[in-house]
């Protein structure tokens, strides 16, 4: 297993933790990656990663509106609560996939918090309209959300 998981009362699925370690292992090139729940909300749970005894940065769990149903995707940021990888785990919906690829989603990266357009910073899709400007509008917000829980 690539990750231990210390989520408190907090259980992630084997097939979320799978997910999770889809993200983590190459962005971190290493098998051995730490993560502990440190804190929730509505739509997203905050954990800290870790490798040995080196703090690496916060990972998001969280979910956003597509246009019937919410799915679910995973923030990595670094150690001051900027964008290193968004990747979503979970669509359900047959419309909107789109809002699932690589290189559109890398467009997050490098964000800190700053409010972002859909449509100006951050390029538009065609077919996935709901979804894309949902996550556009969350992922400043949940980064906000994330300092506040984590720079104290």
């Amino acid at each position: 297993m690539l990750a231990q998981i210390n989520s408190g009362n907090h259980s992630i699925s084997e097939q979320l933790e799978r997910r999770i370690e889809k993200v983590l292992k190459p962005l971190y090139k290493t098998e051995n990656i730490n993560y502990e729940y440190i804190s929730g909300s509505e739509f997203t749970d905050l954990y800290t990663l870790q490798k040995d005894s080196l703090f690496l940065g916060y990972m998001a769990l969280t979910s956003s509106k597509g246009r019937l149903e919410r799915f679910n995707y995973v923030i990595v940021y670094s150690p001051e609560a900027c964008v290193l990888k968004v990747k979503v785990i979970q669509y359900n919906s047959t419309r909107g996939t789109e809002v699932t690829a690589k290189r559109w989603l890398k467009q997050f990266e490098g964000n800190c918090g700053d409010s972002l357009i859909y449509g100006k910073d951050i390029q538009a899709l065609s077919g996935a309209t709901y979804s894309a400007t949902s996550i556009t509008e969350d992922i400043p917000i949940v980064t906000q959300w994330v300092k506040e829980n984590t720079m104290k």
